[in-house]
């Protein structure tokens, strides 16, 4: 689900259809005076649309692209500048952050800013804590969600302690393990 916001008023909306296609919406805007680029903003949502505007709420109403862009580099800069590297070359350096940006990347939080979320039966439920996606059980366990916790208590981020609960919620609603049985294809890949 989704709601969105547009820096300019819509003039026309239209669904074509050609047979065999998925169905789009196509949008006209009105132009606004001078050059001023066209901002659209998505909230989104798991569950509802009305949870996908009360995260659009939250999260970016009110906010420019520009500030929205400064809280996104402030907060991939906190995040990556836990760790300070000392020695190596400029590339591994490069490497390295590279590999830890890609450490945050999954799991990916799955709740909505009022913490509900869809569980493993489909129905929505809510939780008091941030309910994230299963991570990778090819192995990374042994590392990245170690990592996670370590560079984050749950003070600061809990990425590392909410997964810890997601994962026993999750388990716990599949009769205490976790096989992939039931559990979304895209939840489980690499």
């Amino acid at each position: 689900y989704f709601w969105a916001e547009t820096s300019f008023p819509i003039d026309t909306l239209t669904f074509p259809r050609e047979k065999g296609k998925h169905q789009v919406a196509l949008l006209d805007f009105l132009m606004s005076e001078g050059d001023a680029p066209l901002e659209v903003k998505f909230g989104f949502s798991f569950v509802s649309i009305d949870n996908a505007r009360l995260n659009f709420q939250k999260e970016l109403e009110g906010k420019t692209f520009e500030q929205v862009r400064m809280i996104a580099d402030a907060t991939w800069n906190g995040l990556l500048g836990r760790i300070q590297v000392v020695g190596g070359t400029p590339l591994e350096k490069v490497h390295f952050y590279s590999c830890l940006y890609r450490s945050f990347l999954w799991p990916a939080l799955r709740s909505d800013v009022n913490g509900e979320y869809i569980d493993a039966q489909g129905h929505t439920a809510k939780a008091p804590f941030r309910y994230y996606t299963l991570p990778s059980f090819w192995d990374t366990y042994r590392n990245k969600l170690i990592l996670l916790g370590l560079l984050f208590d749950n003070r600061h981020c809990g990425c590392g302690f909410d997964c810890g609960y997601s994962l026993n919620v999750r388990c716990g609603s599949r009769g205490g393990y976790a096989d992939g049985a039931g559990f979304n294809a895209r939840e489980l890949c690499l």
